[in-house]
């Protein structure tokens, strides 16, 4: 949930990015970046206790390289996607619309991971 927030103070620089240049725009960078940080900390070691229970502690060392390998793809198709959503937002006037969005699917992130945490079959403290 954290991660999707943290690019929420990014709305306050797009409608009004005339007023947040130099220490204002640095400063609102750094809180998305410090908020990202900590969501990453927290989320990090529940996919790493996660990944041996799905392997069913067999082919672990795969099951870890396709995680990242995933999670690369995902990135790079993720800052492309983002990257063109910035473009059309900024041709369209609507400068708020990607950070709204990567908050929204950070949201969206945090239920998916709810409910897998509520399986019973990998929460293994049911």
């Amino acid at each position: 949930m954290l991660m999707g927030l943290a690019f929420l103070p990014l709305l306050l620089a797009g409608p009004v990015s005339r007023q947040f240049t130099g220490v204002g725009g640095l400063a609102l960078v750094l809180l998305c970046t410090v908020v990202l940080t900590v969501g990453m900390m927290l989320a990090q070691p529940y996919a790493m206790d996660l990944i041996p229970r799905l392997a069913g502690e067999r082919r672990i060392g795969t099951y870890y390289g396709l995680y990242y390998l995933v999670g690369g793809l995902a990135a790079a198709g993720g800052n492309a996607a983002i990257g063109a959503l910035i473009d059309f937002a900024r041709r369209s006037g609507m400068p708020a619309l990607p950070w709204l969005v990567l908050a929204g699917f950070g949201v969206l992130c945090a239920l998916a991971v709810t409910a897998l945490d509520r399986r019973a079959d990998l929460g293994g403290r049911r």
